[in-house]
């Protein structure tokens, strides 16, 4: 039996005249006393679909665990907090690439491996540009979520009347107008970073005007 392309032979079936089924093995039979009608039963050939098992900080899922030659395989992608979806890539066995489109592709005529890749999603850190009689830098200009920030605060030098120090550091989150104080310890000022662009502000007060 040769089965069509994207087809694969499952079994052989021979009847004789009046109705009686004669055994097939190994691809023969033992021809019986009366005519016979050979056919065979071929079924479309399936491929699996395999997502890889080390795919980092999401799921994906396909709709189908195999699919024939020419079906559509659907695809979700389900990152986790603090990250986005990137791309999908789809491997054959063959090692060939098939493209993704619209979150779905075109069954090859092999096995494929879908895997997909994601990243962190990083928000802004932005210095405040109303800031008087001192300066405030960031190590980082964008962080992700959790990530620490390092703040760098100086008061302008003094002068003959006038001795600026810290008075308060804060920031607030996009969204929101509450400003969060950030308080020193052992002497740094640092952020742990939200889920949200920050803008990160100071007040620095002349101590001169108090003496």
């Amino acid at each position: 039996a040769e089965p069509a392309e994207g087809y694969a032979f499952e079994e052989y079936v021979v009847t004789t005249a009046s109705g009686e089924e004669v055994t097939v093995g190994n691809n023969k039979f033992t021809m019986p006393g009366e005519a016979v009608t050979v056919t065979a039963v071929f079924h479309e050939a399936l491929y699996d679909v395999t997502i890889a098992d080390d795919i980092q900080n999401s799921t994906v899922t396909a709709d189908k665990t195999s699919a024939a030659e020419g079906d559509t395989v659907n695809l979700t992608a389900e990152p986790a907090e603090g990250y986005a979806f990137e791309e999908y890539v789809v491997t054959t066995a063959s090692g060939e690439e098939v493209t993704v489109s619209n979150n779905k592709f075109t069954m090859p005529g092999e096995a494929v491996t879908v895997t997909a890749v994601f990243h962190e999603v990083l928000y802004t850190v932005t210095i405040a540009d109303d800031i008087q009689n001192g300066t405030v830098t960031a190590d980082k200009t964008s962080a992700a979520e959790g990530d620490t920030v390092i703040l760098t605060v100086t008061p302008v030098p003094p002068g003959v009347d006038e001795s600026y120090a810290i008075d308060a550091v804060t920031y607030t989150v996009e969204g929101s107008d509450t400003p969060i104080t950030v308080e020193p310890v052992d002497g740094v000022y640092s952020i742990v970073m939200p889920a949200g662009n920050i803008t990160v502000s100071a007040v620095f007060i002349n101590t001169q005007a108090f003496s």
